[in-house]
């Protein structure tokens, strides 16, 4: 049994590639020493979809975040409450939506995630739009299909998800 936690037992097929490469192996070694080890664990890909996806959210929030008006804060502010308390109560009720659109986003975008995970996936960490791409390869439509279909659920099930808690005044009425 592969322990995900352990970057030993992970990585060892992939640690005697850059050790017998000539051409990686002094530049994939680097990555592999220290504490934390993440060639070839879980981990990078979960680091590389943070990095590439959390703009989405930041984008989404921080436009919402410039909507809103000082004066609402700053009227709670005067009344007495402390600012920490007057941006939880007040600023994050109102920001809720685009905190949760831009999770939503994330979501979305990295379930579709090809490319960093082509580069960065190793054996037992393929995932379903590694194998979609994989079984088109190689001819085989019937599993990509089913996977296509799953992954399409699970785009939708957030989507509806999002739609239903935020209901119908996320449309513009004419």
């Amino acid at each position: 049994m592969i322990n995900p936690f352990d970057p030993k037992t992970v990585s060892t097929d992939y640690r005697n590639f850059c050790q017998n490469n000539w051409l990686l192996g002094p530049q994939a070694a680097t990555y592999n020493k220290g504490r934390i080890v993440l060639t070839g664990t879980w981990m990078i890909l979960v680091l590389a979809y943070f990095i590439r996806k959390v703009p989405f959210s930041i984008k989404t929030t921080s436009s919402l975040l410039q909507q809103i008006d000082v004066s609402v804060e700053e009227a709670s502010i005067s009344l007495g409450v402390p600012p920490v308390r007057s941006f939880l109560k007040v600023v994050i009720p109102v920001m809720l939506p685009g905190i949760l659109a831009g999770a939503t986003m994330m979501w979305v975008t990295t379930l579709a995630e090809l490319s960093s995970t082509i580069i960065l996936y190793y054996g037992p960490w393929t995932t379903m739009t590694v194998q979609i791409f994989q079984y088109v390869g190689s001819g085989d439509f019937g599993p990509a299909s089913a996977y296509g279909t799953i992954l399409i659920f699970s785009v939708l099930i957030p989507l509806v998800f999002l739609h239903r808690f935020l209901g119908k005044d996320v449309a513009p009425t004419p």
